[in-house]
């Protein structure tokens, strides 16, 4: 019996996890459990939807509701969540009344394409000739996976007054769809440029002569480890705003007549979130609608098992607009890291948030929202050495044999943007045997001249036991025999092998002044202009790898025609794209040499 509306607030406490598991086909002991049944439809008004709610969809006794059986839809027309969601399963009732070009179908994952009445993304599809399978709207416009015919006919054969239930159930990259409890697909994606969440969406095709009709829509997100939809005041839900340097100042966003329209507006200053658990090298995803002025900053912060704050943050810039946009950042959670917080930041203007997630994701979710970033820059055609990796023998042997593979990232904080562009995702799909684990270990602004000192190389880089160092950064003061140092102290105690990388990101003109400043301009123009040969000449004698990276960044910047703003957070720090070309960078540089063949 399907509950109607009027009843439905009364049972909600009642539809527990446990519950809605027990109808499901796909229950086992090793899924996730489900978040608390949400329904996305009230059953009487829009409310939490967008779409043509004028001339294509209404509501009829409780469901929503498209079409005429005796005029054909003039196009198709979608009715979209105004959230976005990723995991999750997804359970509804559909009935089809039809007697021409009958299709219709259920969207996820999707995204509205601006000023257009269609949409992108997976579509669950409904019709005689398309029941049950899944359909990629508006993007390869194919069937991603064909319903068998016996499953439609087993399936159709339990529907009740016309009725359907159809279930949608998302982890990961693998979506499973079922009619009447009987499975009709269970797909992988294997794109890796795919995007992984997005709004759902109700379709009625164009040219279909009838009705669809859509209720008891209702979905069970599977658990995020931090939530904030700002119903609350930002205290409530564990939000601190910040004091120093600039006191905090914001407001709620509240909306009449629309329960989903809430959400926080910093105008001024920071708010960190309440800690959540993470895991050392596991991956994240934190996801919110922004409306953004002057590139405003959001940063996962980490912190140790005694509660100390990690220097190694993870930040990154979100993209100025005057409409809600979905952002997405990824990150990896440090060696040393047992919780972690969220920190947004106003920059010049104010920063409005909703509907704020961080889920714990898969590597492969991580490399999918990677290329989905890289997509939005122009191909990297970087030409490695071709006598690259003379001082690396174990280092190559282990990515190609297997096992485990630990880096520690010795620098600043551009050493630290290099780590966080988790360029692993990418050796990983390469190297599909090696087991690579990141190290994040930096301090803002400090380079070899720092590490070298007595006593830090030893808690830096020695006591992570790596299996590779990798030198990086903008802020060893061009100081050759700092990193040599720092070299000869890690052979003291690892036989680990050394990888030293020129710096990338930051423009000479930002950072090199400050070098003037401190020397005889004939020194410090001396040093610069051979800092690059002299560290490739100390590397050859130490029978350390050297890699300019740096040159290989500016040839990629050169080559771009895009501004240095599209990469960058600020004057000499990388966005995620940024960060996504120096994950591509150095992918290139570890990828086998005959790959280009």
């Amino acid at each position: 019996m399907r509950l109607s509306s009027a009843r439905r607030p009364a049972l909600r406490p009642l539809l527990s996890a446990a519950i809605v598991f027990l109808a499901c086909p796909w229950a086992s002991a090793d899924q996730p459990p489900a978040a608390p049944v949400q329904w996305l439809f009230d059953g009487t008004s829009f409310a939490g939807w967008n779409g043509d709610t004028k001339n294509t969809w209404r509501i009829e006794d409780g469901a929503i509701v498209a079409g005429s059986p005796t005029a054909p839809a003039p196009q198709n027309e979608f009715l979209a969540t105004n959230r976005t969601f990723g995991d999750f399963e997804l359970r509804l009732e559909y009935k089809l009344d039809c007697v021409q070009d009958c299709n219709a179908g259920i969207q996820i994952r999707s995204v509205r394409i601006p000023n257009h009445h269609e949409v992108i993304g997976y579509q669950a599809d409904i019709g005689p000739a398309y029941e049950g399978c899944l359909y990629d709207e508006s993007r390869r416009n194919a069937i991603l996976a064909t319903a068998s015919k016996e499953a439609v006919a087993q399936a159709v054969a339990k529907a009740k007054d016309g009725w359907n239930v159809y279930v949608i159930r998302c982890e990961g990259r693998r979506i499973r769809l079922s009619i009447n409890g009987v499975e009709t697909v269970d797909y992988t994606e294997t794109d890796s440029s795919i995007p992984q969440e997005g709004v759902i969406a109700l379709q009625i095709h164009g040219k279909m002569v009838g009705t669809i009709r859509y209720r008891n829509i209702r979905i069970d997100e599977f658990p995020p480890v931090l939530a904030s939809d700002f119903r609350l005041a930002p205290a409530a839900e564990g939000w601190e705003p910040s004091k120093a340097p600039v006191p905090f100042e914001g407001d709620t966003i509240r909306q009449a007549g629309d329960p989903d329209e809430h959400g926080i507006r910093i105008r001024k200053g920071q708010l960190m979130s309440k800690s959540f658990p993470v895991e050392p090298f596991a991956f994240y995803r934190l996801r919110f609608l922004a409306q953004a002025a002057e590139k405003p900053l959001c940063a996962a912060v980490f912190f140790d098992q005694e509660g100390k704050e990690i220097v190694a943050d993870d930040h990154d810039s979100i993209d100025t607009s005057t409409d809600w946009r979905p952002y997405a950042l990824c990150f990896r959670g440090h060696a040393d890291a047992r919780k972690a917080r969220i920190r947004l930041q106003a920059n010049a203007g104010p920063l409005s948030v909703k509907n704020l997630r961080v889920e714990k994701i898969t590597a492969d979710d991580a490399a999918a929202w990677a290329a989905g970033l890289a997509a939005q820059c122009p191909v990297v055609q970087f030409e490695p050495a071709a006598d690259r990796w003379q001082f690396l023998p174990r280092t190559m042997e282990r990515f190609t044999t297997g096992g485990p593979l630990r880096v520690v990232m010795l620098g600043d904080s551009i050493c630290n943007d290099t780590s966080n562009s988790l360029y692993e995702t990418l050796l990983a799909r390469i190297y599909p045997k090696a087991k690579i684990e990141i190290v994040t270990s930096v301090r803002g602004g400090t380079g070899c001249w720092y590490y070298k000192d007595e006593g830090r190389v030893k808690p830096y880089v020695l006591d992570y036991k790596p299996d590779l160092v990798m030198i990086a950064g903008i802020s060893h003061g061009f100081d050759v025999e700092a990193i040599r140092s720092v070299i000869r102290q890690i052979r003291q105690g690892s036989n680990c092998e050394i990888l030293v990388m020129s710096g990338a990101f930051a423009p000479r003109e930002v950072y090199e002044p400050a070098y003037f400043a401190q020397k005889p301009a004939a020194v410090a123009l001396d040093d610069m202009e051979q800092f690059s040969p002299r560290m490739r000449r100390m590397c050859r004698e130490e029978r350390a790898e050297f890699f300019d990276i740096r040159k290989a960044w500016e040839d990629y910047m050169l080559q771009s025609y895009k501004p240095y703003d599209h990469f960058a957070r600020d004057a000499i720090h990388g966005n995620s794209r940024g960060k996504q070309i120096m994950a591509r960078i150095l992918a290139r540089y570890f990828e086998p040499k005959d790959a280009s063949k």
